[in-house]
């Protein structure tokens, strides 16, 4: 599916051809806004909410709560919830995502 939509990305014909962008916009050079691509999305009956949530916990079981929760600028006590809830071994220990100094 992401190579065949690489290949054939729309709005191509509006100056965007060669776009960098993965969902390039109307306008050159830009990618498309956000609203439009919710929008996309809600019309598949993709549930935005569950997939932000499901995309979160992924993270956390890949990798340290804390260094999400810094790269995604949300709160510690949010992302170790998230982690809690994903069943990560020792998502509450404030200090598993110390990095040493």
């Amino acid at each position: 599916m992401f190579w065949d939509h690489l290949h054939d990305r729309p709005n191509q014909q509006t100056g965007n051809k060669g776009s960098r962008w993965l969902f390039p916009g109307t306008l050159p050079g830009q990618h498309i806004h956000t609203d439009a691509m919710m929008g996309q999305l809600r019309a598949l009956g993709i549930n935005l909410g569950g997939a932000w949530n499901t995309a979160l916990r992924s993270l956390v079981e890949e990798l340290q709560p804390t260094l999400v929760a810094n790269a995604l600028g949300y709160s510690y006590q949010i992302i170790h919830k998230h982690a809690a809830d994903a069943g990560v071994p020792m998502a509450g220990y404030a200090g598993r995502g110390s990095l040493p100094r």
